[in-house]
């Protein structure tokens, strides 16, 4: 994978605020001030460094920087006002975005299809989604906050061989991440507080991994795992959650290692019709320790509170 987050090629371009958009970026691109209107991406291996400028629209441009080549990188940019897309990619690999952000628009970032992207730190607030990405692989995306959507904080759609880390969902009006029929993915340290609906919401995946996340204070449950396959949630914290703190429903092989559940309205863990649901070392404080409907029990030891 290329990168080019420090380093722009002596030929940059230099960009100021007078110019009309949109903006075609075909080189290396500094921009020395903010910019009105629309940006498109228009060349492979091309790095546009905002120098904290804002992209800024008038809420009837669609979107605010348009990816269109691979190997693109975004550093420290800022959009905002955009009726659809703060940063969109479709069709293209290896986009890199380090330190940008995102505010009143309908998807913060949006990437769809493609390989090798990689998000280190962004920002989103104000907007309906934080994060919209579809079918992709071999990803990573870190260090993502979302606050104060209206709708889903991060979903992501058939994700294979990619991991979500280190993130924070704050006060989503829906789900807070959403991973949903993807393979070999993970969830790792991913925190979801005072969200409207369930915190983190799993389904239709296969060898899915949630680990060390934690889930405060949602609507309904903390950690849901739905119609998965081999399925491991590991080490994560779930607590007053509006319903169950880690429920596993319509599932097979789910594995439970380690998680503490807290002072969830309904129950620390559930088990809806679910087949082969094991694990050991979990716990279960100031709630009912489990909720079992159908025959089928799980095996995960004592939920007692840890001593």
């Amino acid at each position: 994978m290329r990168h080019f987050i420090n380093t722009l090629a002596a030929a940059a371009l230099t960009v100021t605020a007078a110019q009309a958009a949109p903006l075609v970026i075909e080189a290396d691109t500094t921009l020395a001030g903010h910019h009105q209107g629309s940006i498109v991406i228009a060349a492979d291996g091309v790095t546009l460094d905002c120098d904290g400028h804002m992209v800024q629209g008038d809420d009837t441009e669609a979107i605010g920087i348009d990816v269109r080549g691979h190997d693109v990188t975004l550093v420290r940019c800022t959009v905002d006002r955009f009726t659809e897309n703060g940063i969109a990619a479709r069709d293209v690999d290896r986009l890199t975005l380090n330190q940008v952000g995102a505010s009143r628009t309908d998807i913060g970032v949006r990437i769809d299809r493609g390989e090798g992207h990689v998000i280190d730190r962004a920002y989103v607030t104000t907007s309906r989604q934080a994060l919209w990405a579809n079918d992709f692989r071999d990803s990573a995306f870190r260090g993502i906050t979302a606050d104060t959507m209206s709708g889903h904080g991060i979903v992501l759609h058939r994700a294979v061989d990619s991991e979500l880390s280190d993130s924070l969902v704050l006060r989503a009006g829906g789900w807070g991440v959403v991973l949903w029929q993807g393979f070999r993915t993970t969830l790792r340290a991913v925190e979801v507080n005072e969200g409207a609906n369930r915190g983190i919401y799993v389904g239709a995946t296969a060898a899915t991994r949630i680990e060390d996340c934690v889930t405060r204070w949602n609507g309904h449950n903390g950690i849901g795992l739905h119609r998965t396959t081999l399925a491991t949630a590991v080490g994560n914290q779930s607590s007053g959650n509006g319903k169950r703190g880690i429920n596993v429903s319509q599932s097979t092989t789910a594995t439970l290692e380690g998680n503490a559940t807290a002072a969830n309205a309904e129950a620390g863990f559930g088990v809806w019709q679910s087949a082969v649901v094991q694990g050991a070392g979990n716990n279960s404080t100031d709630e009912a320790p489990l909720h079992l409907e159908g025959a089928l029990r799980p095996d995960l030891g004592e939920l007692g509170a840890a001593e």
